[in-house]
């Protein structure tokens, strides 16, 4: 039987690296002899590389070089050695793998939204090993940048001073912790900290309608989504396709706080209320007494 010490579950590696494998044997009658050599199964092909065992310490152990052709994620390796007897122990493991470096997520246009001056998050996803922060390269104006990590798949772009609002022209290069290397890739970061201008249409204070109309003009040069929630219930979302908008909304017996959100594509939020109140219990009387 054996147990294997490395390589550990949470450890990567590139195809065609050299990794360490080492295991602890357990054989009760020690009849394996010292420098007996075993074998890796990778995939169901043995590798030309041995693993020599040391009978003093009752572990097996070795470099091999992983094949070149192999795909990513959890390969299957086995681990084989024979006592002197010509017995076999075999012991199965995963040995993960990632060939492929991070990539970067953007908007179809390929633009980076942000509403913060010195701290911008850079949506890098990989799928691996996680994002090597220290060997990420990012340029703007083609002046390089320090990257932080804050999980395997973010990374936030700390500058030394705040960007002021505006377009920047960005390079980034990214790399993940095994080295894998992906191509320079050049994008555009919008710096917004303006939070859309949002104006509303008075309502009536009291109503005896089921619903209400909602209007109102909201403004921003990146304007993504207007929300109106009633009693902090979302009612409508929508992208406006003018600066002008015009929605029924259905109203809840009694008080009525009518909220509009606006969003634009940095996150900034605007915000106004209305509220008005209900009386549909008069409403459903008169029906009654028809």
């Amino acid at each position: 039987r054996f147990k294997i010490l490395k390589p550990k579950e949470t450890d990567w590696f590139k195809p065609a690296s050299t990794i360490f494998i080492e295991a602890q044997v357990i054989h009760p009658q020690n009849e394996i002899e010292d420098g007996k050599e075993g074998e890796v199964i990778l995939v169901d092909k043995v590798l030309p590389d041995r693993l020599t065992y040391d009978q003093s310490e009752n572990k097996i152990a070795g470099f091999v070089t992983l094949p070149k052709e192999l795909p990513d994620g959890k390969i299957s390796a086995r681990l084989r050695l024979s006592d002197r007897q010509g017995q076999s122990g075999e012991k199965n493991f995963k040995i993960n793998i990632d060939r492929q470096p991070p990539v970067l997520i953007l908007n179809e246009r390929g633009t980076l939204f942000s509403n913060s001056q010195n701290s911008i998050p850079i949506p890098l996803q990989d799928a691996g090993c996680g994002v090597d922060s220290g060997g990420t390269r990012l340029t703007i104006a083609g002046v390089s940048f320090e990257v932080t990590a804050t999980s395997e798949s973010q990374l936030i772009l700390k500058t030394r001073s705040p960007l002021t609002d505006g377009s920047y022209e960005v390079s980034v290069i990214a790399r993940d912790l095994v080295g894998n290397t992906g191509l320079a890739t050049a994008f555009s970061l919008i710096v917004d900290t303006t939070l859309p201008k949002l104006v509303l249409s008075s309502i009536e204070g009291r109503t005896d309608q089921t619903k209400i109309k909602v209007a109102g003009i909201a403004e921003d040069n990146y304007l993504a989504t207007i929300k109106i929630y009633v009693n902090q219930k979302l009612i409508e979302s929508f992208f406006p396709q003018e600066k002008s908008f015009n929605k029924e909304i259905p109203l809840l017996p009694g008080n009525n706080e009518i909220i509009v959100e606006a969003l634009d594509q940095a996150g900034n939020r605007g915000l106004q209320s209305l509220k008005t109140f209900a009386n549909l219990q008069s409403q459903a009387s008169l029906v009654t007494k028809h």
